[in-house]
């Protein structure tokens, strides 16, 4: 069973997210005579010609939810996530299925409605930092104008051992 999730693809590119290596994370598989690439120890530079890259910068896969929510926000959604998820449990006759679904956040439906609150709180607790910290990496990277482009018809992008995209000169 694969772990990708394809986000876009053709017949010389695939955009994906792999979900044993972090739902965050997006790839690009390229194929095909074009490649390029140069690889030394904890940096490597691509081109992507701008077909492919016109094509898969609309993919980004990253939509975040919860790092606006201040922690009334977020304990109001997750109470209201909560009580929907019990009241569809108790409608399907306390179906199996039902009791699993979110349980990995919200721990079991037959467990009480305020420890479901309090997992539910603290998983989103987390990933809504995990979501801050996305968007700050992102602010950071468009202020150091990341992206460069070179006349060619690709854009090249360098990336450094910090993981911070760095135009190549």
């Amino acid at each position: 069973m694969s772990t990708k999730s394809s986000l876009a693809h053709g017949e010389s590119f695939h955009l994906y997210h792999d979900y044993m290596n972090g739902e965050d994370d997006v790839h690009l598989e390229l194929r095909g005579d074009f490649v390029e690439y140069e690889a030394h120890p904890r940096e490597i530079t691509i081109r992507i010609p701008i077909h492919i890259w016109e094509h898969v910068r609309h993919y980004g896969g990253f939509s975040p939810r919860y790092h606006l929510m201040d922690d009334t926000a977020l304990l109001e959604h997750v109470t209201q996530k909560v009580d929907d998820r019990i009241k569809a449990w108790e409608e399907s006759n306390r179906s199996g299925l039902m009791a699993f679904a979110g349980s990995l956040v919200y721990g079991s439906t037959d467990e009480p409605r305020e420890d479901q609150i309090k997992h539910g709180f603290e998983n989103l607790s987390i990933r809504r930092a995990e979501e801050r910290a996305i968007v700050e990496r992102i602010r950071t990277l468009n202020e150091e104008h990341a992206k460069t482009y070179d006349g060619s018809g690709i854009f090249v992008f360098k990336v450094s051992p910090n993981a911070d995209l760095e135009s190549q000169d």
